[in-house]
């Protein structure tokens, strides 16, 4: 009935990216090389259930990972159901290179409880 739709807690950047996504079918180069916007874009996309967007947005995350962005990448995905398969890709990478995020990551103090003893097991 209205004109207008009012969204809380929506970034307008991740929600423009999410509009052109919808008409482009491909996620942009900016949105790429941007990880934060790309997080909140797969954050709109999980709130919306647009399944196609969130897999685009898994997809890139995984392929612009870096050692630095592995751990707080997980303390996000890690309360989002539908990012199992990241989180689990997520957990694999710390525990194949566990010295180097022990020594090197101060992120990784960041990690609960649970998550920590799925990377030990």
């Amino acid at each position: 009935m209205s004109s207008e739709v009012t969204l809380r807690d929506v970034p307008p950047e991740a929600f423009k990216a999410m509009l052109d996504f919808f008409y482009d079918g491909q996620l942009n180069e900016e949105i790429i090389d941007s990880g934060s916007l790309l997080l909140q874009l797969l954050l709109l996309a999980d709130r919306f259930g647009v399944t196609f967007l969130h897999q685009e947005c898994c997809k890139m995350l995984l392929e612009c990972l870096s050692q630095d962005s592995v751990c707080p990448l997980l303390q996000v995905v890690s309360s989002i159901p539908s990012c199992r398969l990241v989180k689990e890709t997520l957990q694999r990478r710390i525990s194949m290179n566990f010295d180097y995020f022990i020594s090197a990551s101060t992120d990784f103090v960041l990690l609960d409880d649970t998550t920590f003893f799925n990377i030990i097991k």
